[in-house]
């Protein structure tokens, strides 16, 4: 793309997102460790114990979106307007997915396409809420740079992993490119530690990633049950709350500090 087709994104995503005081990546250097739990968890929690903040949740994930089924939405959204701006989920949280105008269809976009999907997806919709959370696009490729290089200034990065060794190496590689975009990263969240009280994922503390750990969050049994029913599982399974309270309590402490300037 030209350099003049560029500075208009860029122009047209600052606008999107000027009144957006903070925004968190949630990043995860592959597919299949639960970010799109925690992402869309950490929206619905924030929003429903802090009524002062207006939190906006954002499914960048192209060909995994998934944040639907967590909400309990049902996808596409046949009287959605673009021009009015996210989907108002409750009065202090807004959505937007691609599965609200194409449902569970799959987007086939690969290349430059994949690209070009990011910016037009950043640079039309409207956030007018306190905090933007991003359900980023597994792995280190162009579609996690690009909100990188765009979002830098408000952005905050928390990364999600398991708890055994090729995930770890992975998500190595995602906080070496986060730090060189100039990214500052909260922590990191390890999901799935233990299954029914058997620990998963024994792996010896110098495996661990050198960075600040947010908390661990073992499987829970009633998510998927809730899923597979058409339910959200952050209205059926108590527990979840109690697991990413850490989370949540983490990304409002950093959000005070920007408040306070």
């Amino acid at each position: 793309m030209s350099l003049n087709i560029l500075d208009r994104y860029r122009k047209s995503i600052e606008d999107c997102f000027k009144d957006v005081k903070m925004i968190i990546l949630v990043c995860s250097g592959k597919g299949g460790v639960g970010k799109t739990f925690i992402s869309t968890g950490l929206a619905w929690y924030i929003s429903e114990e802090y009524n002062d903040k207006t939190v906006g949740l954002l499914d960048l994930d192209l060909h995994g979106f998934s944040t639907h089924r967590f909400l309990n939405i049902e996808v596409p959204v046949k009287d959605f307007e673009e021009e009015k701006g996210p989907l108002k989920i409750r009065e202090n949280l807004h959505y937007f997915s691609p599965a609200i105008l194409i449902g569970d269809n799959p987007l086939p976009i690969r290349g430059h396409y994949r690209e070009k999907a990011v910016l037009d997806i950043l640079s039309s919709v409207k956030w007018n809420v306190d905090i933007v959370i991003i359900d980023m696009p597994p792995g280190t490729g162009e579609e996690v740079i690009i909100p990188c290089r765009y979002l830098k200034s408000k952005s905050y990065a928390i990364t999600v992993t398991l708890m055994e060794p090729v995930s770890i190496k992975v998500t190595e590689r995602l906080v070496d490119i986060l730090k060189d975009l100039e990214i500052r990263i909260i922590g990191v969240v390890y999901n799935m530690t233990n299954y029914r009280g058997l620990n998963l994922f024994k792996v010896s503390t110098n495996t661990l990633l050198n960075m600040y750990k947010i908390c661990e969050i073992p499987y829970i049994d009633c998510v998927l049950d809730s899923i597979s029913r058409s339910r959200s599982p952050y209205t059926e399974c108590v527990e979840i709350k109690t697991y990413l309270k850490p989370i949540v309590d983490r990304v409002i402490v950093e959000f005070e500090k920007l408040s306070k300037g």
